[in-house]
């Protein structure tokens, strides 16, 4: 008696076991519910000061002695947006760290109720600041070294300064010699 209550709860856990497995499999052969697609939204409306942000950045730019001359500033349309996101190619001089240019740059976007978020590339050598506006992009700053064009500005630099002094000191010997 005890022999045959083994072998039939083994064949009601075997009869059971299979047919969970066969119930999965047809219900994972159905055919997957149609996705449907949303409708276009109008475009929302920013209710930051894109024209202060802009300018905030181009000072915090300028206080790390980046040369604004030589950095390239794209607009770029956003979907369902009503405004352009600027994203520039700063070459940034070699004695800058970056981690402490994106802390600022953090800082700034917390003052307009946004956030900055920092990447870093390793095969291009450089890091991009997103600046984040109510959960969309408005700036982008692709950060990258590029001591060979500071070393040319401070070249060009010395070669002006040194003409003025020429120049100077040739009106200061014409005067002496009148």
């Amino acid at each position: 008696m005890k022999f045959e209550q083994k072998l039939i709860s083994r064949i009601f856990a075997v009869l059971v076991f299979s047919g969970l497995s066969f119930g999965l499999y047809t219900s994972n052969n159905a055919p997957l519910p149609k996705k449907s697609v949303p409708k276009p939204k109008p475009p929302e409306v920013l209710k930051v000061d894109l024209a202060a942000i802009d300018q905030s950045i181009d000072s915090m730019l300028v206080k790390y002695g980046v040369a604004l001359k030589r950095v390239r500033k794209k607009k770029i349309t956003v979907p369902d947006h009503d405004f352009l996101r600027i994203e520039r190619e700063v070459p940034i001089p070699p004695k800058v760290v970056m981690l402490l240019m994106t802390a600022d740059f953090h800082a700034m976007a917390k003052r307009y109720g946004g956030r900055a978020i920092a990447s870093e590339n390793l095969k291009d050598n450089s890091v991009t600041v997103h600046i984040e506006e109510e959960k969309c992009i408005v700036q982008s700053l692709i950060l990258r070294h590029a001591a060979y064009l500071y070393e040319a500005l401070a070249k060009e630099a010395v070669k002006k300064t040194n003409v003025q002094q020429h120049q100077t000191t040739k009106k200061i010997s014409r005067k002496r010699s009148h």
